[in-house]
């Protein structure tokens, strides 16, 4: 049957090549070009073609100078040979299989000029020399991989190896007489079990050359209802899946980890050479160059990404709003790692984002669905311990927080809400918090000083510069007798304050700051500044006359970058100018706890207007994260208006744009300042 569909489709295009003898001869020049952009992948083309035949086993053997790869999947068809045929005339439909153009198979003309296929019981083969003769055409001007041979004999060297493979279930064959070998041998030599992770049928690949012998196992089985593919026990990954698009993330027999570097990278089916921002593998049904060895940006591609972060997001959502899951454990340390700038990977991290954003997901304990971005954060100042008494313990934090077992449960959960959210625990907070006498008597007098102490910091700056009024009467201190109001504390000469609560306060205010809040309260400031709180602060007090401005006006012709340094020490940091080194930011400014940023300050006409960052300026951003800051200098009248933009590469939208290569911003939400100029 096979045999006279081949013998027909012979006859019909031999007259083809007769009465088109140009485009015959644009057929070889195009399949030249195919072959040698293919020439390093010939073996992943075979490769895939066995796959969507649906076979489960592919062998490979060198006899004889002669290449056979076989492979036990569905026998060859009319549509099949057509296929093979004519260039992109593929009956594959794009999505449900790994090749969709009609020319992969062509590309393997590279190996020879005569290519035996057996299948179905028949043989047959497409040939140069065959060809040229039946047209008396050079073979310069002849395609290999067009016109199909039905062959009636064949040589004994190689039916014996055939034989041999179909005894051992192999039911499709092809056979490259005098094959050049050398770039097949150095591809399946480099070929790892990468190439079929995302496959999905191979389970077993045997190479037995005279250069090599490899035999690669895939076992797919499910590890507590997540799909685990396994090559080895230190090679297996957790494999999540949508309609065409999947996730692999590492695994290590317990839970999902970090990929390496050289792993993390993009897969339409068979690996490419793009990697991925994320220590993990994304799996789609991109559009590649013909080599398949990069993602070409288009419309298919950016469908398939937005598909990709679909499937991330929906594990997030899972991972929070259900019961911890062991495999997850390190879902969000390795969402952290987002370590590549190409223009695929940012449109990637960006749809993650939007749908990230424009969801309400996070589900508090209160039972109110918040989006991310409103979700607050716990300052850095505070330890993790601290932070997980003040969700088990304080019933105002643990109302606006997520149950504490996921804190504690998955690690850089907090890092994660980071990147996203733009709301941190206000001073307003704060004084509610230690307004629960409950609360504060379980706290120990350290953690109390520290919180109690950067809250007068806070405050000092707020009314300085905004001129805001904090109620402060209800705030509690306890020591080991009792915990009394503020106010109660003011009116008595008898409450104790303990050592290691007055060391804490002094670590985190200085002598000026803990005196205004004496001064605001009415507690007499001898109780609270003793001895050794004098001593500390001596160490700081030139570190505070530095930064503590006592009039909140900066003069109106000073530069962008003099009116920020003059900001910055109004909020109590020693700031220091070094634009003039160009190194990615302006301002270099030191806390009163030791801690730096660097400010990057820009200009604008007014309050709004767009702005953009340099290279530099960019490359400075991602190496200091959380310690980079963007401050948007622009004046109203006789106001000057400042917003401070933390970490900008993980809080705003950036498009690069061709003008010397700059990044692109016209749209941001940052801690605004509005402060009288002079």
């Amino acid at each position: 049957m096979l045999a006279s569909i081949i013998k027909s489709i012979s006859e019909e295009f031999l007259q083809e090549a007769i009465g088109s003898p140009r485009l015959f001869e644009d057929m070889a020049a195009m399949e030249k070009h195919l072959a040698e952009s293919y020439s390093s992948r010939v073996f992943i083309e075979l490769l895939q073609n066995a796959d969507d035949a649906g076979a489960q086993r592919i062998c490979v053997l060198f006899v004889n100078n002669s290449l056979f790869v076989a492979n036990d999947g569905r026998p060859f068809s009319e549509t099949d040979v057509i296929s093979i045929c004519r260039s992109g005339a593929s009956s594959k439909k794009r999505g449900e299989t790994i090749g969709y153009r009609g020319v992969g198979f062509k590309s393997t003309s590279y190996l020879s000029q005569e290519i035996i296929i057996y299948s179905n019981k028949t043989y047959f083969t497409f040939s140069k020399l065959k060809c040229s003769n039946a047209l008396e055409r050079p073979l310069d001007k002849i395609p290999t991989i067009r016109i199909p041979f039905i062959l009636d004999q064949i040589d004994d060297s190689l039916r014996f190896t055939i034989e041999r493979l179909e005894n051992h279930g192999f039911n499709t064959i092809f056979i490259y007489k005098n094959a050049k070998s050398r770039e097949f041998f150095e591809e399946i030599k480099e070929l790892s079990s990468d190439t079929f992770l995302f496959l999905n049928n191979i389970k077993k690949c045997e190479i037995d050359t005279n250069v090599l012998q490899k035999t690669i196992l895939v076992q797919r089985s499910k590890y507590l209802n997540y799909p685990l593919i396994s090559f080895s026990e230190k090679d297996m990954w957790i494999v999540f899946r949508g309609n065409t698009e999947s996730i692999a993330f590492k695994f290590d027999g317990n839970c999902i980890i970090p990929a390496k570097e050289e792993e993390s990278i993009y897969h339409c089916y068979l690996p490419t050479m793009d990697k991925t921002s994320l220590p993990l593998k994304i799996n789609g049904d991109f559009t590649t160059d013909p080599s398949r060895k990069h993602i070409t940006l288009d419309q298919v591609t950016e469908k398939a990404l937005d598909a990709a972060a679909d499937i991330i997001f929906s594990i997030i959502k899972s991972s929070i709003n259900r019961s911890c899951s062991e495999v997850l454990r390190n879902i969000f340390t390795i969402l952290i790692k987002d370590e590549s700038y190409s223009r695929i990977n940012m449109l990637f991290s960006n749809k993650l984002r939007q749908k990230i954003e424009s969801d309400k997901f996070i589900l508090l304990q209160s039972g109110e669905s918040v989006f991310l971005k409103q979700y607050r954060i716990l300052p850095d100042w505070l330890e993790e311990s601290e932070k997980l008494l003040l969700r088990q313990n304080s019933k105002y934090v643990n109302s606006i927080s997520l149950p504490s077992e996921f804190y504690s449960f998955y690690p850089d959960i907090d890092i994660f809400f980071k990147k996203y959210s733009v709301s941190e625990f206000t001073i307003s907070d704060f004084i509610t918090i230690m307004s629960d006498p409950q609360f504060v008597s379980k706290l120990n007098r350290k953690t109390q000083g520290k919180i109690l102490g950067n809250v007068i910091a806070k405050m000092k700056a707020d009314q300085q510069i905004f001129g805001k009024e904090y109620y402060l009467s209800d705030i509690c201190i306890s020591n080991k007798y009792e915990t009394q109001t503020i106010d109660m504390i003011a009116s008595r000469f008898d409450f104790l304050f303990e050592k290691d609560f007055l060391d804490s306060v002094a670590e985190q205010a200085s002598f000026r700051e803990i005196t205004w809040f004496c001064d605001q309260t009415g507690i007499n400031k001898e109780r609270l500044i003793i001895k050794e709180i004098l001593t500390n602060d001596k160490k700081s007090s030139d570190f505070s006359r530095k930064n503590v401005s006592l009039t909140p006006t900066v003069p109106k012709w000073r530069s962008a970058e003099q009116k920020c340094m003059e900001i910055e020490r109004m909020l109590g940091f020693f700031a220091e100018d070094v634009s003039k080194r160009n190194i990615g930011y302006d301002i270099e400014s030191i806390g009163p706890d030791g801690s730096k940023r660097f400010i990057e300050v820009k200009a604008l006409d007014r309050q709004g207007s767009p702005f953009s960052m340099t290279n530099n300026e960019y490359t400075a951003a991602h190496q200091l994260a959380e310690n980079y800051y963007i401050c948007l200098i622009s004046e109203n009248g006789d106001k000057l208006n400042a917003i401070y933009i933390k970490n900008p590469l993980t809080t705003l939208y950036l498009e690069k744009r061709c003008r010397s290569w700059e990044w692109f911003c016209d749209s941001y939400e940052g801690e605004q300042y509005s402060i009288n100029l002079s």
